[in-house]
């Protein structure tokens, strides 16, 4: 390599390692030159490539550019060095090992790829349900994109490393050594991962059968919230207090719960009322019917109500006023307002409120008979 002798004399005279001085040197200049290099065409590809993404209607290509920049420089970096190593007389033992690190990368580059782009779209296809949508399609829509997109990640990241590890052989018998030695040690690591292994195989299986979805009104561990989340293995649920319930996926394939909004949103909620004897339930029944028409506007949907006396005990009366709703933030609204109402109503007739009444006898006269043997 006459032509390379442009560099003084001690670096062709000096060596570190298997390489001389020259040879790193010129390794040095050709990745550091390869990755500037690497660098412009992405930044050239990538503007046209946006370019014409820009001319279309779909989204998809746009976020295939954005998730191409970064694995681009890294795979053209990748391409760039392989060119360049062959021009450079180097030991063998050096130019294997330089092949490996190579291909490693090359494989780096593509899971990046892939997991950039598995994310970019499965978020591109969540943001296009409104995250109060109560549609049943969607939210079955956006639960199946969320989890078969992590099982996809998890997919790609367990391929990526297992090809990794096929590129240096020293890693490949030592994984095949213990494999083939692993004895006790295998058997207590598969009991260890039986258990994440059936928490992965619920949530595949949550997916498919869907008792819940992102999104379903949900009363669980006494707690009434919305799923906002479903993972591989928990489900995050967002209390009515802006709390987060965790679960793990098995407790909703296990366990009774309660989904609001597993069919129908609708519902029907009651509103009792212990009210006096006296109290006329007639007139209660028309001041429910009254607001309901007049004030509940949009929380009471119009399908069904009712008042009626469902318990007498030794004081009061118990009235149920029965209700309907679109879906549950609703029927708790309108269970609130008309249990406020009818309480004003009550109030405003105390007559009707409940009253302990408590009767007393006048204590019985002495029997004449018993004054005489008493004395």
């Amino acid at each position: 390599m006459s032509a390379a002798r442009v560099l003084p004399e001690v670096f062709y005279e000096r060596s570190f390692g298997p390489l001389a001085l020259w040879q790193w040197a010129v390794l040095l200049a050709l990745f550091g030159g390869g990755l500037l290099l690497a660098m412009l065409v992405e930044r050239g590809l990538l503007g046209a490539a946006q370019k014409v993404a820009k001319l279309t209607a779909t989204q998809l290509d746009d976020q295939l550019v954005l998730a191409a920049k970064g694995p681009l420089a890294l795979l053209l970096w990748v391409l760039i060095s392989v060119g360049g190593l062959r021009l450079i007389s180097l030991p063998p033992l050096v130019v294997q090992a330089l092949n490996g690190v190579v291909r490693s990368l090359a494989i780096v580059a593509f899971v990046w790829f892939l997991l950039r782009m598995l994310r970019a779209g499965g978020e591109l296809l969540e943001s296009r349900v409104p995250s109060g949508a109560l549609d049943a399609r969607e939210r079955s829509l956006r639960t199946q994109v969320a989890v078969f997109r992590r099982l996809a990640e998890l997919a790609v990241w367990l391929v990526g490393a297992a090809l990794l590890l096929m590129q240096f052989d020293l890693v490949r018998s030592v994984g095949v050594s213990v494999l083939a030695s692993a004895g006790i040690a295998g058997l207590v690591f598969g009991l260890a991962a039986q258990r994440s292994i059936a928490m992965l195989l619920a949530g595949i299986q949550l997916s498919l059968t869907q008792p819940i979805r992102i999104g379903d009104v949900v009363v669980v561990e006494g707690q009434f919230g919305t799923v906002e989340e479903i993972r591989l293995t928990y489900v995050v649920v967002k209390v009515w207090d802006m709390r987060r319930l965790v679960l793990p996926i098995t407790h909703f394939l296990e366990k009774p719960f309660e989904n609001l909004t597993r069919g129908e949103p609708q519902l029907l909620c009651t509103v009792n009322l212990s009210v006096d004897y006296s109290a006329d339930v007639e007139a209660i029944r028309s001041e429910l019917k009254r607001l309901l028409e007049a004030e509940a506007g949009e929380l009471w949907d119009g399908r069904a109500w009712n008042l009626q006396v469902t318990e007498s005990g030794p004081d009061a009366l118990t009235v149920r006023a029965l209700l309907s709703a679109a879906d549950p933030s609703k029927a708790w609204d309108l269970r609130c307002l008309v249990r406020e109402r009818l309480v004003r109503f009550v109030q405003r007739r105390s007559s009707w409120l409940p009253l302990r009444r408590i009767a007393s006898s006048p204590a019985p006269a002495p029997h004449p008979a018993g004054d005489r043997l008493a004395g």
